[in-house]
């Protein structure tokens, strides 16, 4: 487990396993267009936390 990085200027505070961030970001990618980026980080947050 880590703690998540700085991802576009924001600070993650949600705990993620190795190769997770990057696989949430790549499925959601095209249904997140457009949103603002606190509406992309809460779907990031919810997905990350539907994992652990």
């Amino acid at each position: 487990m880590k703690i998540a990085q700085e991802y576009k200027g924001y600070y993650l505070d949600v705990f993620y396993k190795d190769g997770v961030v990057n696989g949430i970001i790549q499925q959601t990618q095209d249904r997140l267009q457009g949103l603002t980026v606190e509406e992309v980080v809460s779907e990031f947050k919810k997905k990350v936390n539907l994992i652990n």
